[in-house]
């Protein structure tokens, strides 16, 4: 009995949390850094088409054709990860999410820019669009 009525208080303080909403400067700081996550995310698409050749250079050598199934691999985790961030965020909850999704995001970049083989870098990048696909979806719906 004890253990019933604290998970219906805890589930009394969660819901309370979810309910505030954010004002004031939090809330433009909150779109600031959601926004300039966003721009990133969707950015990647186009820097990365830009950057093939360089790409392709860095990687052993092939040919800038090689390189550039990084954005069609990019494209297919982005597919994959909107179609997952409602059940994602649904379970974890959206600002935990975003936070740890930013921080794997930035890890996985940092990853993509080290590989020097296209093997290694062919994952990653398709993680790098997965991780992308969720944390568009969901900034987008926070931010609304």
């Amino acid at each position: 009995m004890h253990v019933a009525i604290q998970n219906s208080e805890r589930a009394k303080v969660e819901m309370s949390i979810r309910d505030e909403k954010l004002v004031g400067l939090n809330l433009v700081l909150a779109l600031i850094a959601l926004g300039l996550g966003y721009v990133d995310i969707l950015s990647n698409v186009s820097g990365h088409s830009i950057m093939t050749p360089y790409i392709a250079g860095s990687l052993q050598g092939v040919t800038p054709s090689y390189s550039a199934w990084g954005t069609t691999i990019y494209l297919i985790g982005v597919a994959l990860g909107v179609s997952l961030s409602k059940p994602v965020s649904g379970r974890f909850g959206e600002i935990r999410v975003l936070s740890i999704g930013f921080l794997f995001y930035s890890v996985i970049s940092l990853t993509c820019s080290q590989s020097e083989t296209v093997y290694f870098y062919a994952p990653c990048r398709f993680a790098f669009g997965a991780i992308g696909g969720i944390l568009a979806a969901v900034a987008q719906a926070v931010a609304l």
